[in-house]
């Protein structure tokens, strides 16, 4: 399938990638060698330190839970505005 899934994110950006196990240290900092927008796959600069996991559907039967890890994008700020309702 070839769906367009740009998230912008350029070489040279820094990623943090959240542990995505039981040991909560294990979280990983790299950088963006390259990125092609149509797959959202990623090149690194560096191997991560750590193994990470992620799937869109649960291993488990009995519970339906998205069990992919986060992603952050770190190099770059992100503005929200909002008003008092």
């Amino acid at each position: 399938m070839d769906t367009d899934i740009d998230l912008e994110w350029v070489q040279g950006d820094q990623i943090g990638l959240a542990p995505t196990n039981f040991i909560r240290t294990e979280l990983d900092y790299s950088e963006i060698q390259s990125y092609n927008p149509t797959t959202g796959e990623i090149i690194l600069v560096e191997p991560l330190l750590f193994r990470h996991f992620g799937n869109s559907e649960s291993t488990d039967s009995l519970y339906d839970i998205d069990i992919r890890g986060e992603v952050v994008l770190l190099s770059r700020n992100v503005q929200i505005f909002g008003e008092d309702v």
